[in-house]
């Protein structure tokens, strides 16, 4: 079994001005958040589960498993 965890919880004060207050984890860049692309990624080594670690701001994580990133098995 493949497992992941990304650690998000951090309160983004280096870019805050840049982001209003949001994790740096959700900042678009292109067409994705920073988040995506890693989510995106990982989704090549078919895990079993990925774990997002949060703290600031958690319930905007939880967005995530509204998208089709190609997988339902996010945990928080």
């Amino acid at each position: 079994t493949m497992k992941f965890i990304i650690y998000a919880a951090g309160q983004n004060r280096r870019f805050n001005n840049t982001l209003n207050g949001k994790p740096k984890g959700l900042k678009s860049v292109g067409d994705k958040m920073l988040i995506e692309y890693g989510l995106s990624w990982m989704v090549n080594y078919n895990p079993t589960e990925i774990i997002i670690v949060v703290g600031y701001k958690k319930e905007l994580f939880k967005d995530l498993k509204k998208k089709n990133l190609g997988f339902s098995y996010i945990n928080y």
